[in-house]
C-alpha cells in the first residue's frame, strides 16, 4: 500500500527538522547546476534529478521541477521543445526520445541511388530526370555563348594577341613617332628637327 498524505507530511517535517538550512541551499544550487551530460540519456537524467528534488527538505512543485529540467537538458532538446506545452516529466521524456530517434534517422539517411529497384526499373530513381530542367530559351543562349569565340586581347605595345600592355613582357623602347627612329621622340629626333629647320629657312 502507498504512503498516506499524513506519513508524507511527517517525513517532510523530519527533513526540515534535522537538515541544516545551509545544506538545503547548497543542494538547491547543485540541482540548478546539474545539467544533462552529452552521453546521458534523457531517462537517466530525469531519474537522477527526481532523486535530487526528493532530497530537498522542502517539497519541490512539479511546475518548478519541469522548469529546471527544461533549462538543463541538452541544447538539442531545448531548441526543439521551446514552443511545446509540457506538463509532466513523462511527457518531457517521451518528446526527447522522439527527437533522439529522429536525430538518428537523419544521421543514417542515405540519398537514393540508381539501380536499386531491379525488380521495378520503371519506378527506379533517375538522376538525370531529377535534375532541374533549364528553360529552353536560356539553354539556347547558353549554347550560343559556348559556340561564340571570346574576343581576343590585343597588346598595343607589341601588337600581339592574348595579353594586355600591362602584362606584356616585351621590352619597351622609345622611338620617334614621325620617322620611327629609335631612342628619340619627335621633339628630340635630329632627322625630323633638321628637316623642319630647313623648311623654315626656305620660307624665310
Amino acid at each position: 500500500m502507498g504512503e498516506t498524505s499524513q506519513k508524507i507530511e511527517e517525513k517532510l517535517l523530519m527533513k526540515q527538522e534535522f537538515t541544516p538550512s545551509h545544506s538545503a541551499d547548497i543542494l538547491w544550487k547543485q540541482i540548478l547546476n546539474r545539467t544533462q551530460g552529452a552521453n546521458e540519456s534523457i531517462g537517466i537524467y530525469v531519474a537522477t534529478m527526481t532523486c535530487l528534488f526528493d532530497r530537498m527538505p522542502i517539497s519541490v512543485s512539479n511546475e518548478l521541477r519541469l522548469k529546471v529540467l527544461r533549462g538543463n537538458i541538452l541544447p538539442f532538446y531545448q531548441e526543439r521543445l521551446v514552443l511545446l506545452d509540457i506538463n509532466t516529466t513523462t511527457e518531457l521524456i517521451n518528446y526527447c526520445r522522439k527527437l533522439e530517434e529522429t536525430k538518428l534517422k537523419v544521421k543514417e539517411f542515405k540519398p537514393p541511388q540508381e539501380g536499386q529497384l531491379t525488380l521495378e526499373p520503371d519506378l527506379d530513381y533517375n538522376f538525370i530526370s531529377a535534375k532541374p530542367k533549364l528553360n529552353p530559351l536560356l539553354r539556347e543562349t547558353q549554347l550560343q555563348q559556348e559556340k561564340t569565340p571570346t574576343t581576343l586581347k590585343l597588346c598595343y605595345r607589341c601588337h600581339r594577341p592574348g595579353h594586355l600592355a600591362k602584362t606584356c613582357r616585351v621590352r619597351t623602347y622609345i622611338k620617334c613617332f614621325n620617322c620611327n627612329k629609335p631612342n628619340f621622340t619627335k621633339l628630340t629626333c635630329p632627322d625630323c628637327n633638321r628637316s623642319s629647320g630647313n623648311e623654315s629657312k626656305r620660307q624665310n
